[in-house]
């Protein structure tokens, strides 16, 4: 997930997300205001995403074994990706 925090169409994504349950699921949120360096610094894909996310509009990607997915940005789209 990135996208400033209360800008409403992060809120919208992050409650599809939020509303879907899985085993193991974890959501990181990206807010490109302050995006979280600390985790950045030991996961490679958060540090990736960091970079890319600065300058782009809320979305969702889906993340699977180090590698993700091109970013959502429509939430009929992310309630398709998830279930």
């Amino acid at each position: 997930m990135s996208g400033p925090r209360e800008d409403p169409r992060t809120k919208a994504l992050l409650e599809v997300v939020r509303g879907n349950y899985r085993p193991g699921k974890v959501v990181i949120q990206l807010d490109p205001e302050n995006p979280p360096m600390g985790l950045s610094n030991v996961n490679g894909v958060v540090e990736s995403l960091i970079s890319v996310v600065k300058n782009e509009e809320p979305s969702l990607r889906i993340c699977e074994n180090g590698a993700c997915q091109m970013p959502i940005f429509d939430v009929e789209l992310a309630k398709e990706a998830i279930a």
